[in-house]
């Protein structure tokens, strides 16, 4: 094709793309993408286009693709304005009153779960451009759009290199304060419209604020670069921060009123956030020298009549004057109560991670026991059992801590540490990845009762491999016939597990994952609920942003319901048993959800109203009725799956020049230090960054339409009579759609 000019505008190159691929009637090997870079190229070598036409229409393409995802993200957080979330949330808390006020307490005081903020991918855009199109949404003007240019043309290559584990826990403590904010702002929703509807008995209630939990300096899964004394740095500078904001809310509220006990307990979090933070620069040195490590355990342990440990504290002073004060006084001061109930003395709450095999060392090499048996290690699981039931907690200190080598041990005591000189009435969640044995969870059982901790302690198993995922159910049923386990989790008011979408829509597709663990969600409940032991289920689905790792693209509604389907939710009420869901908001895509004020309260105004939310029923859904077909599917689109990521080629597209075509996933490496080499040794989220940037999100879209091709008229019934079906099939199509084959070809 001839042209006059060079196909450097958004325009042009549009149109020359369109243009080429209207050849394909009359030459089927054509590809427009190949054909415009050949004319960029050679317009460069004959002086035609300039380096910097390049540049400009690269930016150009950014900006439009930006302005598409910011409509796309102003339709989702209800036009980016939090007045109308909070309007739809009022209507979802109308009809829970009409049900009379003892529903309505029972319902909002209620554990319901909470939001987690994970990290280590991805930080695709830079800070500040993410900053930029936050505020496009919320107010999309010139000056926005100027601005997001202005980001789009600036080189963040020098940011990306330099992301840092430090710098990861920055930004997600930015998103966790204005998370904070926005669950005040619940509770504050939730506290006027009670006083509205329920004027002699809204004083009586002590609601539930979402939880929010982060796992950023904590998670040691697939790292060894986190030192004990950086996570207890962080922990130190979240408590000085929030003491800070308990008495900045404080302060706020009271304003000119002279209420005794505000006023201390004010001037009481300010002294000890003052202390709090000379103790966190005291871990902040470097610990592995005994003569740093010796004044900064003596600081943070002599306790100090100034410090504060446990919430229970500011609680107690905001239960004596709440019940005497005006109603706004009194209105603002359960707000604040709430949030303390939620958060105690950190900024979230803390989840620490670790691998199974971790556990295991400590297991095999210290107990002498093998956990890898047929019989998913009974023996083992019996031992270990009896040794937790036998078990007397022993006193450690920091110099145990510097000296202990086992990592999972080394988790334990700083638990003990956290508990006992910080925060003693947290509640730290034990995460296990990769776990596919229970002998592993009684095994930390175990250690959980050795360091004394596990009063304070949720162990919570990861299922996310296709393995873990097929024998999860039968896991949990092992573990619950353990008395000592089922002690356990009738100690703690609820059962946590952990499921993980990265590993499993990696190795066998997200569609065939979603299936898996909606099933794995109804056999541990299942199971739970047969033991009649009245304790609830706590399930955190970790999901990432990407629809690669289990993201729905749409709403916020159909998102949740993606992630703990409203038959899942269904079933568990029929049962009896109740549920808390957690949810993962991950990285730099994740964490835009709440890079302002308006963003995180529209995030949790949407959150709250799935939480208090009845599920939609599904009882005449065919998806739960024609399971022979199902399953078939299923099966078929896993094995699909499978087999591509096996194949030698699709390993080689993936190792080969593409890696160069994604950034710095964020603190942690791409790839596995250790084990598998090959695909596997590719993280999940570098995984789906690099399919995307191919423009062939595969473990999404594909392998639909080679499943069940000889049911291929029942498929169609099925998906045409099936919201839960049409959902999953609808997730592959918006796959497709973002499938360029020219562009892989080119």
């Amino acid at each position: 094709m001839t042209t006059t000019t060079s196909p450097t505008t958004l325009e042009t190159a549009q149109s020359f793309l369109r243009t080429q691929a209207a050849r394909i009637e009359i030459d089927p090997l054509t590809n427009s993408v190949f054909a415009l870079a050949q004319t960029l190229f050679r317009d460069l070598e004959t002086g035609k286009a300039k380096l910097a036409d390049l540049s400009k229409l690269a930016d150009e393409v950014h900006l439009d693709l930006i302005e598409e995802r910011a409509d796309r993200f102003r339709t989702q957080h209800a036009g980016g304005k939090a007045k109308n979330a909070w309007a739809s949330l009022t209507e979802e808390l109308e009809t829970l009153a009409a049900q009379g006020f003892d529903v309505f307490k029972a319902r909002v005081e209620q554990a319901t779960g909470g939001i987690v903020f994970t990290g280590h991918p991805t930080f695709a855009l830079s800070k500040d451009l993410r900053t930029a199109l936050a505020d496009h949404v919320v107010s999309a003007t010139k000056t926005s759009r100027n601005m997001l240019m202005r980001q789009i043309r600036a080189d963040s290559r020098a940011w990306n290199q330099q992301i840092s584990l430090q710098g990861e826990h920055d930004e997600v403590q930015g998103a966790i304060a204005h998370a904070a904010n926005a669950q005040l702002a619940y509770a504050t929703v939730l506290i006027s419209f009670s006083r509205k509807a329920f004027p002699d008995e809204w004083r009586s209630l002590k609601i539930f604020v979402p939880t929010l939990a982060c796992w950023v300096g904590y998670d040691l899964d697939g790292r060894a670069d986190i030192h004990w004394s950086q996570s207890l740095t962080f922990r130190l500078t979240e408590k000085a921060v929030q003491l800070d904001r308990y008495a900045t809310q404080l302060e706020s509220i009271s304003g000119s009123q002279k209420i005794g006990p505000i006023a201390k307990l004010t001037q009481r979090l300010k002294t000890a956030s003052e202390d709090t933070a000379r103790h966190a620069a005291l871990f902040a040195a470097d610990l592995t020298d005994p003569d740093n490590l010796v004044p900064a355990a003596n600081a943070l342990t002599e306790h100090s009549k100034r410090n504060v440990l446990d919430a229970s504290e500011i609680l107690d002073v905001l239960d004596s004057v709440i019940p005497e004060a005006e109603d706004s006084l009194a209105a603002d001061l359960m707000a604040v109560r709430a949030q303390v109930e939620a958060l105690q003395l950190g900024t979230a709450r803390i989840h620490l991670r670790v691998n199974a095999a971790q556990v295991r060392t400590v297991i095999n090499r210290d107990l002498g026991l093998q956990t890898e048996d047929r019989e998913l290690g009974r023996l083992a699981l019996a031992e270990l059992a009896q040794k937790a039931r036998k078990s007397k907690p022993v006193q450690v200190n920091f110099a145990d801590l510097f000296l202990e080598q086992s990592t999972a041990r080394r988790q334990f005591m700083m638990c003990a540490q956290i508990l006992k000189h910080i925060d003693s009435g947290s509640v730290i969640r034990f995460l296990i990845a990769e776990s596919e044995n229970p002998a592993t969870v009684m095994g930390a059982l175990y250690l959980a009762r050795q360091y004394g901790v596990d009063d304070k302690l949720d162990i919570s198993p990861l299922f996310e491999t296709p393995e873990a995922l097929e024998t999860g159910g039968r896991f949990i049923e092992r573990l619950l016939e353990e008395p000592e386990f089922l002690a356990y989790v009738q100690q703690r008011g609820y059962l946590s597990i952990q499921l993980g979408f990265s590993d499993a829509g990696r190795f066998i597709g997200q569609v065939a994952a979603d299936m898996a663990i909606e099933r794995i969600h109804n056999l541990i409940a299942r199971a739970l609920a047969a033991k009649g032991v009245n304790v609830d289920l706590l399930i955190f689905n970790t999901h990432g942003e990407s629809m690669g790792r289990g993201a729905w693209p749409g709403t916020f509604e159909q998102r949740f319901d993606h992630l703990l389907t409203p038959w899942t939710r269904g079933g568990a009420r029929a049962r009896g048993l109740q549920l808390r869901h957690e949810v993962s908001f991950q990285g730099g895509d994740g964490f835009l959800h709440f890079a302002n004020p308006a963003l995180a309260e529209t995030t949790m105004a949407a959150w709250c109203s799935h939480t208090l939310s009845d599920p939609a029923d599904r009882t005449k859904d065919p998806f739960y009725t024609r399971t022979d077909l199902v399953w078939d599917f299923y099966r078929s689109l896993r094995a699909w799956q499978e087999r591509l990521f096996d194949n030698a080629d699709y390993g080689r597209l993936l190792g080969a020049f593409s890696s160069g075509l994604t950034v710095k996933a964020g603190s942690r490496p791409k790839r596995r230090a250790a084990g598998p080499v090959g695909p596997r040794s590719l993280r999940a989220i570098s995984h789906n960054a690099t399919l995307q940037q191919l423009s062939m999100p595969v473990n999404v879209a594909a392998g639909i339409g080679s499943s069940l091709q000889r049911e291929m008229e029942r498929l169609v019934d099925l998906i045409d009579d099936s919201p839960r079906m049409k959902g999953l099939i609808l997730l592959a199509t918006r796959a497709r759609l973002l499938t360029s084959l020219p562009a892989l070809r080119a």
